[in-house]
């Protein structure tokens, strides 16, 4: 039996990224390895920025990590504000990391995946503690299910939307 691969997922937000590692089988329940939240490091944006980058390549190298994960942008009626952009910007260098390790990687928008994925909104997922107790070994904090649920959606994008080796 080969070993599961391991994947990340993160979700940036304007001062830190979320991040969950995880082995993922083709059916069943993930095997958590990490949960972390890395926050910028203090001073000028730009070096952070950099320093966080470095962090992803560390990261990424000894963990193994084959696939990345992660919330994209998403449009809303409301216009975009300079918190969103800031998150954008630690995505960006975040994924400018994932592009020099040749690491593939999916984005997901929470709407999206919440008219695509299972019986329930992506909400009432994040919720539903005994999902998470059925379909992860290892404790994901509230905080991070977010991220953790993109690997769920991840593996099972090519199944029929009933099927995407999760307990309902």
């Amino acid at each position: 039996m080969s070993a599961s691969p391991n994947w990340l997922s993160f979700i940036a937000s304007p001062n830190e990224a979320l991040v969950v590692s995880a082995s993922v089988p083709s059916e069943g329940p993930l095997q958590v390895s990490g949960v972390e939240t890395w926050p910028l490091d203090p001073g000028e944006r730009p070096q952070a920025y950099a320093a966080l980058r470095r962090r992803i390549q560390a990261y990424l190298s000894a963990q193994a990590i084959s696939f990345v994960a992660y919330r994209g942008a998403a449009s809303s009626q409301f216009g975009t504000g300079p918190q969103a952009y800031l998150a954008a910007e630690i995505r960006g260098a975040l994924l400018s990391a994932l592009g020099e390790g040749c690491v593939r990687s999916r984005a997901f928008t929470k709407g999206v995946v919440s008219r695509r994925f299972g019986t329930q909104k992506v909400g009432d997922y994040l919720r539903d503690d005994g999902f998470w107790r059925a379909n992860c070994i290892g404790d994901i904090p509230r905080s991070h299910r977010e991220a953790a649920f993109y690997l769920f959606v991840a593996r099972g994008e090519n199944r029929p939307s009933e099927s995407f080796g999760v307990v309902s």
